[in-house]
């Protein structure tokens, strides 16, 4: 079979070596920065290639990129994960998508199975990619899978044998044709599944219906939380605590290691980290990429008062206006987003970058104040990624903190 490949990222590359490995025809179209020895260039002329099976594209690259939308239209598109049809690769699945919270549930579930002794390894949307592993998928009893909606879009055959949607709500706008669009790449995560496969269902996502699921329906439980101890770190994460209960009575694993897991359970970095110095508290909440993430950062803090809320980044097209309805002191933006934010957040105060809005913030004489720095959307336009952003605002605590010792000594 021949394959195009559309981007460079590491997501392509992995596959390009498990093809190759395959004995398959690859062909790399990249930007003319990325351009090595054999590849194309990602322009028109791609058009022109005849006798291409597959088209699998980085999850980088937009639905609505011009060349993309072109070859849509005249060759098949597929995802990563249909490889695993159409190469009759026995893996066994469980795939975890929705709009937040996918990569602390997937650390649970691997934390679950490795109690329970099983061989898996995680890999996907915040992890390496799936075919970096393909020299692993015989020894393995599950992959676990986390699954942006890009790595969802192209889905044309492959089937999870148990999955589930955490939640959904607006995100990538800058990225898709519409959020119709967005919700539809989701819930291809059950399309093609059969009864023998599970998906755990959130009964209180509106935009799916259970009759138009074709795996077995397993319902999240909320009784759950009458039969077991809401340990503090896990106690934010309750979807993620449902869906783990499932997979331990689809794969009828012994009950205490679920406890088990669930005492060992420590937040991922960036996901409301808290640091107080004086009479200041600093909630790293860097990880949030989406305006439902910092809705939920704020619903987690034991009093909503004196709360100095940080967002900024890319434009991803959000509708950020719903922050208004937050009852924080101040409301400090930065970045691209600020451009917008001007016309629709009256009382906000914008910035060029998170240092000017973290220097503004400390320096607001009130007492016993909260920074909260929840971006509500992604870092893209002034950082590598939500990991660099977060490491930024943890040196200007730590900057902070040295300033406050050196004054007090």
């Amino acid at each position: 079979m021949k394959f195009l490949l559309l981007g460079k990222g590491k997501t392509t590359l992995a596959i390009a070596k498990f093809l190759k490995w395959k004995k398959q025809t690859v062909w790399i179209a990249c930007n003319p920065n990325e351009q090595e020895d054999g590849d194309l260039l990602l322009d028109f002329h791609l058009l022109e290639l005849k006798g291409i099976h597959y088209v699998i594209k980085s999850p980088g690259i937009s639905q609505m990129h011009p060349i993309f939308k072109k070859i849509a239209k005249k060759m098949k598109v597929i995802s990563e994960l249909d490889l695993l049809t159409l190469f009759d690769i026995p893996l066994k699945m469980i795939a975890i998508t929705g709009s937040n919270g996918k990569t602390t549930c997937v650390t649970m579930i691997e934390n679950l199975l490795k109690n329970a002794n099983y061989r898996v390894i995680t890999c996907g949307n915040s992890h390496e990619p799936l075919f970096q592993f393909y020299d692993q998928f015989s020894h393995l009893d599950f992959i676990i899978m986390e699954l942006s909606s890009f790595q969802l879009e192209n889905l044309s055959f492959y089937h999870p044998y148990i999955s589930s949607i955490l939640n959904l709500d607006e995100n990538h706008l800058d990225s898709v044709k519409s959020l119709k669009d967005y919700y539809r790449f989701k819930k291809n995560i059950y399309r093609y599944c059969d009864k023998k496969d599970y998906f755990i269902y959130n009964i209180n996502i509106s935009q799916i219906k259970e009759k138009t699921i074709p795996a077995t329906v397993k319902r999240m439980d909320p009784s759950l939380f009458y039969k077991v101890e809401m340990y503090p770190p896990i106690k934010p994460y309750t979807t993620q605590m449902m869906v783990l209960y499932e997979i331990v009575k689809i794969l009828q694993i012994d009950p205490l290691i679920f406890i088990k897991t669930l005492k060992q359970f420590q937040p991922l970095p960036y996901r409301q980290q808290v640091k107080k110095i004086n009479h200041i508290t600093f909630i790293n909440d860097s990880k949030s990429t989406s305006v439902a993430a910092t809705i939920f950062a704020f619903e987690q803090l034991d009093e909503q008062q004196n709360i100095i809320l940080i967002i900024g980044g890319k434009n991803k097209h959000l509708h950020y206006e719903k922050l208004k309805k937050l009852p924080y002191y101040r409301l400090l933006i930065y970045g691209e987003i600020s451009k917008i934010m001007r016309r629709k957040i009256k009382n906000a105060i914008l910035f060029d970058d998170l240092k000017q809005a973290f220097c503004y913030a400390i320096h607001l004489p009130i007492h016993q104040k909260v920074i909260l720095f929840s971006p509500a959307t992604s870092s893209f336009d002034q950082y590598e990624n939500y990991q660099a952003r977060g490491k930024h605002f943890d040196a200007l605590i730590d900057e902070y903190e040295k300033e406050i010792n050196t004054t007090q000594n």
